[in-house]
This record gives C-alpha cells, sequence and structure tokens, in this order.
C-alpha cells in the first residue's frame, strides 16, 4: 500500500515497508552510490536505470529505480513521468493486466515544473523479451520466440489491453515481457515502461484504431523481418490475424486497421514517426 510523502525536498507517494531515502538521488555522490551497489542497465539524457536489492518489509526485493529527467518545457508541463507510470500501472492492475508494482514514485518539491521524477517499481522475475531488431540501447532479459504460444497469448493480451482503453505509445518488443512456467501453461504477457501510455475509453472509434493501428506499427517494426528474416514477416502477418480475431471489432474497423499496418509492411519508409503518421492519415481517410 503506497502512503503519500511530502517533506523538505520530495513529494509523491512510497510504499510504507520500502526501506529507502529518497532525498539524494539528484546527488551525484548518490548516483555514484546507486552504481556500485546496484547495475547500470541505462543511462542517457532522458534517463537512468539501475537495478538494484531494497528492503521490503524487511525482505530483500530486487528493484528497478528510473531516474527520469525532461529536456523539454512541453514535457515539463505534464505530470512527472513517475506518477504518470503508477497511475497507469494502478490502472491496468485494476483491468486484470500484468504490469509492473511500483514500490515509489516521487519528484523534487522544489521544482516549480516536472523536469525530473523518480521511480521504483519490483522486477518482475524471471522472464523474457520478445526478440528485437536494430541496435537497441540496452537488453535486460533474453529473448524468446515470437511464435507459437507466445505469439497467441501476446495478441490475446495485446487486444485486451485495447479493449480496456489502454494505448502504449512506445510499443517495441522489449517492452512486451514473457513469463513461461515449467509444465509449459499459457504465457504470461506483461507490459512495461508505461510513460506514453494512454487510458482512454470514449474517444470515436477511428481514433481508437489509429492509436491501436500505431501500436501494432511500433511493434511489428521492432521485431525481426525483412530479407534478413524472411519467416519473420510471416509472423507478423499471422499475429495481426490474430489479434484481429481476438477484438471482434466488426468488418469495417478491422479493415481499417488491417490496412493502415499491412501500408508499413510493404514499405520501409513508414517506420518513423512523422511519416507513419501521414502514412495512417492516408489509409484511415482514402478509401
Amino acid at each position: 500500500m503506497l502512503s503519500r510523502i511530502r517533506n523538505s525536498k520530495y513529494k509523491g507517494w512510497i510504499h510504507g515497508g520500502l526501506e529507502w531515502n529518497p532525498l539524494d538521488t539528484e546527488d551525484d555522490e548518490c548516483r555514484q552510490m546507486l552504481s556500485e551497489k546496484g547495475e547500470v542497465l541505462l543511462h542517457c539524457q532522458g534517463r537512468d536505470i539501475y537495478r538494484l536489492n531494497l528492503q521490503l518489509e524487511g525482505n530483500p526485493v530486487s528493484c528497478f529505480l528510473y531516474i527520469f529527467r525532461n529536456s523539454s518545457l512541453s514535457r515539463a508541463l505534464r505530470m512527472p513521468y513517475a506518477w504518470k507510470v503508477l497511475r497507469i500501472s494502478n490502472k491496468l492492475r485494476k483491468s486484470r493486466l500484468q504490469t509492473i508494482e511500483v514500490l515509489a514514485a516521487v519528484r523534487p518539491k522544489h521544482e516549480l515544473l516536472n523536469w525530473n521524477s523518480v521511480l521504483i517499481a519490483k522486477e518482475i522475475l524471471n522472464v523474457y523479451e520478445l526478440p528485437a531488431t536494430g541496435n537497441h540501447v540496452y537488453q535486460v532479459h533474453p529473448s524468446i520466440p515470437f511464435s507459437g504460444q507466445t505469439a497467441e497469448a501476446t495478441a490475446y493480451e495485446l487486444a485486451r489491453f485495447h479493449d480496456s482503453g489502454f494505448f502504449h505509445g512506445d510499443l517495441k518488443s522489449r517492452h512486451i515481457l514473457i513469463s513461461r512456467g515449467s509444465d509449459m501453461e499459457t504465457p504470461r504477457v506483461c507490459f512495461v515502461d508505461l510513460e506514453k501510455t494512454r487510458h482512454h475509453r470514449s474517444l470515436p472509434s477511428l481514433l481508437l484504431d489509429i492509436m491501436a493501428a500505431r501500436d501494432l506499427v511500433q511493434l511489428l517494426s521492432s521485431l525481426p523481418g525483412g530479407e534478413e528474416s524472411p519467416e519473420g514477416d510471416k509472423e507478423k502477418s499471422s499475429f495481426l490475424n490474430l489479434y484481429l480475431d481476438h477484438r471482434n471489432l466488426g468488418e469495417k474497423r478491422s479493415k481499417r486497421i488491417r490496412k493502415a499496418v499491412s501500408l508499413y509492411l510493404g514499405s520501409d519508409a513508414l517506420r518513423q514517426g512523422e511519416t507513419l503518421l501521414k502514412g495512417l492519415k492516408r489509409m484511415m481517410f482514402d478509401d
């Protein structure tokens, strides 16, 4: 259970049983300590991610600690990333969708705008990432083939994700984690990296379909395919069919999403955001 925290430096929410002092995460000495006590998973302009053991109700727990930094004024005017992830993760869990469990989400009290924030979440153990293509900044977990039960479970959960009104916004393959039991049970699918995730239930169906297509294109573009992996393209087409079967949107909406995604599959020029949006607009309105 998270409790509200507000002191001279930070405000936000923190688990009452978490033994962690958030007062100095902006300090260089503290970051050096985090590097020494934990494992640096990512260090870039927008965020630092550490894996470290923390005490939760007297027991050691492997956690990820995120230090978010906004580099633009428009982002600093929005809700802090840590708070947004907390809110979205709570909504996902209430909808019985698998995701991270947040233990702390705070931001500096002295900042008038939301330039920085800190998030702590339990590490999801014994999971795999979907395979990825290209030069990714980091890979935290081993990959698992995107076929068979894995593709079926991912299609089903992504359909539930979208039917529940959630749209990820940054659905790279490494942002979907898969766990499998030793008895080959149905894989469990977890959605992570939720900073850009939105929750909409009452928008027009056209807008909902555009956002769903955007997630699908982002996911498929990050999976292996093309000349280097012709089999990967077959798996992508099969996955799209599975996804649409689980959504039950009707012929018109299914056709709209399929056309948008097929446009991507036929052209490498649609891999980037602006071109993708232009392509989606053309596919949505040019019948």
